[in-house]
C-alpha cells in the first residue's frame, strides 16, 4: 500500500468531509459491513452470535437478581431501538460508499457520523473475537507481532475513528467563542 500524503478524513468545508480509502480498503471494509449487518440481522431474528453481544450491552452491570430483571426489561424495551439505529447506520455507510466515485468520498455530518457508528460497532465485534474485553488484553492485543487479519482490522478501525473523531470536534464551538 502506498503511503498516504493526505490525511483519510478531513473536513473539507462547515458542511462536508471528505473520506480518502485506498479501493482495497474501501472493499474490504464494504465487505465486513456487509458480514456485520448480517450478525446484526441474525440478532434481530432471534440467532445472535455471541460476537455481538457486546452490541446490546447490559444496562447493569451487577450480576444480582433484582438487576437481571431489570436489565431483562431494558433489553425488552430498548433492543429493537438499539438494531435499528446500528443498521440504519451501516445503511447509510454501504449507500454513501456506492454513490462515491473514485477514491475520495464525500460525506455530510450525518453520513461521516454513520461512518463513525458503524466503525464503532465493526471494532467492538472485532474486539470480542479477539478476546479483548479490558485494557490490559487490548494491550496485550496491541503488542501482538504476528496478528491475524482480525487483529489488523481492529488496529485499522481504531485508527480511522480517531480521524473521524478528531475531524468531527473541528465543528465543536471553541471555548469562549463559536466556530
Amino acid at each position: 500500500m502506498a503511503l498516504r500524503r493526505k490525511p483519510p478524513v478531513e473536513r473539507r468545508d462547515h458542511e462536508t468531509w471528505i473520506v480518502r480509502l485506498e479501493p482495497d480498503e474501501r472493499e474490504v471494509l464494504a465487505t465486513i459491513i456487509g458480514q456485520l449487518d448480517a450478525l446484526i440481522d441474525d440478532a434481530q431474528h432471534g440467532t445472535e452470535s455471541g460476537i455481538v453481544s457486546r452490541l446490546f450491552p447490559p444496562a447493569f452491570t451487577h450480576h444480582e437478581a433484582e438487576h437481571e430483571e431489570l436489565d431483562a426489561e431494558y433489553q425488552r424495551l430498548m433492543r429493537e431501538e438499539l438494531i435499528a439505529s446500528r443498521r440504519t447506520s451501516i445503511t447509510t455507510v454501504m449507500t454513501t460508499f456506492d454513490s462515491a466515485k473514485g477514491g475520495s468520498i464525500v460525506m455530510n455530518q450525518g453520513e461521516l457520523t454513520s461512518l463513525l457508528q458503524t466503525l464503532n460497532a465493526l471494532r467492538v465485534t472485532l474486539a470480542s473475537v479477539l478476546g479483548i474485553i479490558d485494557d490490559d488484553s487490548a494491550s496485550i492485543a496491541d503488542d501482538q507481532s504476528d496478528a491475524s487479519p482480525e487483529h489488523h482490522l481492529y488496529m485499522w478501525s481504531g485508527w480511522m475513528l480517531e480521524w473521524i473523531v478528531s475531524s468531527l470536534t473541528e465543528t465543536l464551538p471553541q471555548e469562549g467563542g463559536t466556530l
